[in-house]
């Protein structure tokens, strides 16, 4: 779920850049924006019928590197290199409870989003429109 983090935070970065009263709106929206996401994650999850978990593989790969010596000639001598990759693997999830948590997080998207209207039109009184 990497993609679904990175989204997360795009509001975080286009907001460096934005108005105050867009920095607020943004900010009024954004428990309702997780809440959204998490609920995305468990529908998907409840449709796959299992979970996925993302996790990093590392490995030290032995290759051949090129060096310039201090006389300026060059040798080739064997050096190690990292590689990480990103890699994603079912699990088991208990599928009642997957559906537990979705129905409590849809009743807290509902308490949000009027929770996030109020704070956008607190918004729009503070920063009006010019």
């Amino acid at each position: 779920m990497p993609t679904a983090r990175l989204l997360l935070l795009l509001p975080l970065a286009l907001a460096a850049c934005s108005t105050p009263r867009e920095q607020c709106l943004s900010r009024a929206n954004g428990n309702l924006r997780t809440l959204e996401a998490l609920a995305d994650e468990t529908r998907a999850t409840l449709a796959r019928g299992y979970a996925v978990e993302d996790y990093q593989e590392v490995r030290e790969v032995r290759r051949r590197c090129e060096i310039t010596l201090a006389d300026g000639s060059e040798e080739t001598i064997p050096c190690d290199r990292t590689v990480v990759r990103d890699r994603s693997r079912p699990v088991a999830v208990d599928l009642s409870a997957e559906r537990q948590k979705l129905a409590q997080l849809e009743r807290r998207i509902a308490a949000a989003r009027e929770q996030a209207a109020a704070n956008r039109q607190a918004c729009i009184a503070a920063y009006p429109a010019t």
